[in-house]
Order: C-alpha cells, then structure tokens, then sequence
C-alpha cells in the first residue's frame, strides 16, 4: 500500500509587501478565497473537490502574516481547513517577519528571509512563535512542519526537535539549496530519514527523460504524469507519496481567474485515488508512527520517458493560449 498525503501550503502574499488594511483584505481574497469575476476558486473550492472524493488534505499553515494582519484572516482559515476532517499542520515563510517585525526578537533580517539562513537557535526562535500563534487560533495537533520555500537544513530539525514538533515535509532533492544542507548523498530521495529525533517525510521527487528532478506538484505536473508516478511508485514499493499545492494553486498566473487545466488535473487526480484504495491510502501525518521502526528501505527513483515532457509541454502552451482569450 502506498501512503498518499495530498498536502497544500496555506499562504497569503501582499504584492510589493503592501501592509495596509486594504492591500492585506486584497491578498486575502487572493490567496485564501481565489475571488474571479466568476466566483471563488482558492482554498474552500480546492478541499470541497479532494474532500467531495471521499479524501482528505494536510494544510501546511503559514501564521506569521498575522505580525502584519492579526489573527482574523488566520481564524477563518483555519474554520476552512479543518471542516471535513482535513489536517492543519504549521508552514513558516519567515519574509513576513522580516517586512512586517523587522526587530522581532533581536533577529537580524536585513539580508536574510529563508529559514536556512538563520542558526538553529534564531530556527528554533521563528518555528515556535509561527507554532504559538497557529495554537492560539486552533486546538489541532501540531506535529508537522513544512519551511517556507523548502528552506530547511539539519539545523531545522534539531530546532523542531527543540520545539516538540516530530514531523519534517521540508526535504525537497528538486530544489536544492547551499543553504540547505539536505543532499541525495546523506539522504536518499523520497526516503523516511530520522534526525534529531524528527521524522523527515520528503517531498515526492522523480526523474524525467534527460535525469532533471522535479517534484509533485498540482500545478508543475500532468494528470497523465501523476497516474503513472503514483502507480509505479506502488509498483517499486515505495512508501509515501507527497503531493504539494497552494491554496491559491486553482488560480491562473494573473490569480484573476480560475484555472481550467489546474482544475481538471484535481478532479482526475483525486477520482483516481480514491478509485484504488487497494493500492493507494489518503493518510494525515498525525496517523504517521515516529519510531525508527517505521523506516521503510528507500527505493529508486521513479523515472518518465520523454513523451511525459512533451505532454506537459504541449498542455503548458495550451493554457498560455487560453488564459489570452
């Protein structure tokens, strides 16, 4: 059986980092309603499709925009998310500390905003106020954590061991970074590691034709890529599979209006899943065992020809021409 956790980065922006009351009631309807001429398409619609399909989602919610907003918009987020049995764990993009408490806690920003780039400590400093101000606001288990933009290093476990959160989603091999500090050569990709105590769930990596990495995400892959991943991961043995979204993932790349191709690739998704519940299991990580038991052996990496990247090409140029007319 292969652990499928269909994951969505909760996130709200401010174009320019605007932080008045109209701009952040803007962003909002943006990034967590997906407000359109015709009709909302963000975070709500996004679970009533996965959920409508007998699914759940884990919500990696991102809370220090509420240095610059309060906790209102935080409030009706988290109403959103945890209907139907969705899971709400913690997601940090410490740029808002930044704009928005440029002096919080003495922490030095002025030339660094990933989490990466701070020491354990300074981590440890971010992770819990970002944990503090999403339990103010919810009584949900918090045990999972994902950084902003994958920026995660070994520090960042030993920080969220720190902090008493037991599960990491930060290890991407597709977005590598010098300040990272996670390789394929410690870790192999799409494999369980313990560190620190915490238990890393990497994001679901695979190869295309010419050995590029990319990871699942809704917006970056095909239905057709997404099938065939899934069921040849289930094939290989692995033992989990992570799909990412945003909330404002169902929006096209002017987030005024909806995305058809988004959309569709959703529906077929989700449909497909819960029509093989023999192979694939919709998991939360609060059902994930943190022991070293639960360690399966890493596979081999999943690779796809290249009429796979021709496809998502082809569907690439289609949704540019579409979103012109």
């Amino acid at each position: 059986m292969l652990n499928v956790y269909l994951t969505i980065d909760v996130e709200l922006w401010s174009p320019g980092w605007q932080l008045g009351p109209d701009a952040l009631s803007n962003a909002f309807d943006t990034y967590i309603l997906g407000k359109t001429a015709n009709g909302n398409y963000g975070l709500q619609y996004q679970l009533d499709i996965i959920n409508d399909a007998g699914l759940t989602a884990v919500c990696f919610v991102e809370p220090l925009f509420t240095k610059a907003a309060g906790t209102g918009y935080l409030r009706q987020i988290v109403d959103i998310c945890r209907k139907r049995g969705n899971e709400i764990q913690l997601h940090a993009h410490p740029e808002w500390l930044k704009h928005a408490t440029p002096d919080f806690k003495g922490i030095d920003f002025s030339e660094r905003y990933l989490l990466s780039q701070f020491s354990q400590q300074e981590q440890y400093q971010i992770i819990t106020a970002a944990r503090d101000i999403l339990a103010s606001v919810t009584d949900c288990k918090i045990s999972a954590f994902r950084a902003g933009s994958f920026a995660a290093n070994t520090a960042t476990l030993a920080a969220l061991s720190q902090a008493g959160i037991a599960l990491d989603s930060s290890y991407n091999p597709s977005m590598p970074s010098p300040d990272n500090g996670f390789t394929e050569e410690c870790h192999a990709a799409n494999a369980r590691f313990r560190q620190a105590d915490v238990t890393e769930i990497p994001m679901t990596v695979y190869k295309t034709h010419n050995n590029t990495l990319r990871h699942s995400q809704l917006a970056a892959c095909t239905f057709k890529e997404l099938r065939s991943l899934l069921l040849k991961s289930y094939q290989a043995g692995h033992s989990d599979f992570v799909i990412l979204s945003h909330s404002a993932e169902l929006l096209d790349g002017s987030r005024r209006r909806k995305d058809p191709g988004n959309i569709a690739t959703l529906v077929k998704l989700v449909a497909f899943i819960a029509a093989n519940q023999d192979k694939f299991r919709c998991k939360l990580f609060n059902e994930i065992i943190n022991t070293d038991a639960d360690l399966p052996t890493a596979k081999p990496l999943v690779k796809l020809g290249v009429n796979y990247s021709l496809h998502r090409a082809v569907a690439k140029i289609t949704r540019l021409i579409q979103a012109r007319f």
